[in-house]
């Protein structure tokens, strides 16, 4: 499992759970798309992930340069995310609710994050007028 942050200067970190090498290349796929370049079968892309997971799992933290954005690896213990449930909150009358394991919430880089990555990274290429400017 690993614990990925998307960066670039002009937005706000966003932070997803990947537990899977397929997870991890879709995100980076999803990256890609996500400023407008077209994602085919490359293998330097495929390699260089790999390269980054196989460098985080030894050295802790790897940053990945994605055209204009940073994508940082760093391995994650599923115990960290991982909730057996617990008592959280006292209704009264006697009654109290156990937690399902939305403590420690898992946010995948689905396609509403790919949209609003999209949208966000966008919005970053415009220009006061509304014309869009090459990235």
């Amino acid at each position: 499992m690993y614990e990925v942050t998307i960066g670039h200067p002009a937005i706000q970190e966003r932070r997803f759970l990947c537990s899977t090498d397929a997870e991890l290349r879709a995100l980076v796929d999803g990256v890609v798309r996500a400023q407008g370049a077209r994602v085919g079968n490359d293998r330097g892309l495929a390699a260089a992930v790999a390269g980054a997971r196989s460098q985080a799992d030894t050295e802790g933290t790897v940053t990945l340069a994605v055209l204009a954005v940073t994508v940082t690896v760093t391995p994650a213990e599923e115990s960290a995310y991982a909730c057996q449930g617990h008592e959280s909150v006292y209704l009264g009358l006697g009654e109290s609710v156990w937690c399902k394991g939305e403590c420690r919430p898992r946010r995948a880089f689905d396609r509403q994050a790919l949209l609003d990555l999209s949208r966000a990274l966008d919005d970053t290429c415009r220009r006061p007028g509304g014309k869009r400017r090459n990235p």
